[in-house]
């Protein structure tokens, strides 16, 4: 996170009471996490006192200012602490019905979304994780079957494991293939209760979940990149799949540029090094461009 993200936290502190006092009474916190990028993801809990309480706070939020931007919308009880992302992410997992506690919109976008099926305007998702008397199952999945899948290259069970109904998967690219994944893992039955799958890219590290919430966040239309595998009577099966890689033109007909991410080069980042003790900014620190520079796609400052 840069230096925007900190403004990022004192925006949503300062609009939370106008919001509350003019537009949505029961809301009781809201917040930006730094991998959601201000717009992407939103995190708000309300004191819930009537059935669809939660899809009318959501349309009310997208239409406050530039809450018209927000991509992924959470809804959840007014106890949860928000920033205590182990206990939203139980909430979600526990309380969410994929079929029917899922909200799809669409309207404006931030001009700096890159993903969106049109420039400014692209689609919007609202989850509501405040109905606890939904339960859960506990999941189950067949691991190495799904490994072997062709097109798959790594499968994260972590969340499974703790009986946590999502699973991650990596992909390798090529046309339709989250959709035909998705329809193999339900046609070879090799999961049971899994309420969320997410797809990501081949460059992604598998197990840095702040990067698969950061890159999914920004890779996904929710109208054209989260679905449901269907059975061949033209029921929805209970989970959310969510397409977080990379959209192009051969494999999407996706014709918008796509941005690199911004890292320093090796000459740039070897010079630092070479004269930090220049600098006197105190304790050496590696860059964190080393990090990503391995997830570079080819290509420049637009990707190949």
């Amino acid at each position: 996170p840069q230096e925007d993200a900190f403004i990022g936290l004192a925006t949503e502190r300062m609009f939370l009471a106008p919001i509350k006092m003019t537009m949505v009474p029961e809301i009781v916190d809201m917040h930006m996490p730094a991998e959601g990028v201000f717009h992407n993801i939103v995190l708000h809990s309300i004191k819930k006192s009537f059935p669809g309480q939660s899809m009318k706070v959501m349309n009310a939020l997208w239409g406050a200012g530039q809450m018209m931007f927000n991509k992924f919308l959470i809804t959840l009880n007014g106890d949860v602490k928000l920033t205590d992302y182990p206990s939203v992410l139980k909430e979600i997992i526990h309380n969410v019905d994929p079929i029917k506690d899922i909200l799809f919109s669409r309207g404006p976008m931030d001009v700096l979304d890159h993903a969106s099926e049109k420039f400014a305007e692209g689609g919007k998702m609202g989850i509501d994780a405040t109905n606890s008397n939904n339960g859960f199952e506990k999941p189950i999945i067949q691991e190495e079957k799904i490994t072997n899948l062709s097109g798959v290259i790594e499968v994260n069970a972590d969340f499974i494991n703790q009986d946590l109904g999502i699973l991650i998967i990596k992909l390798k690219k090529s046309k339709n293939i989250a959709r035909k994944i998705a329809k193999d893992l339900y046609d070879n039955k090799l999961i049971e209760n899994v309420k969320f799958i997410i797809f990501i890219e081949e460059v992604s590290d598998i197990k840095s979940y702040a990067d698969i919430v950061w890159r999914v966040a920004n890779n996904s239309d929710p109208n054209r990149d989260c679905f449901y595998n269907f059975d061949s009577e033209g029921k929805a099966n209970p989970t959310l799949f969510i397409d977080g890689l990379r959209k192009d033109l051969a494999s999407d007909n996706f014709n918008r540029d796509w941005p690199n991410i911004v890292c320093m080069d090796e000459a740039t980042i070897k010079l630092v090094d070479d004269r930090w003790e220049e600098y006197g900014i105190g304790k050496f620190l590696s860059s964190p461009s080393l990090k990503y520079r391995p997830q570079l796609y080819k290509g420049e400052a637009v990707a190949e």
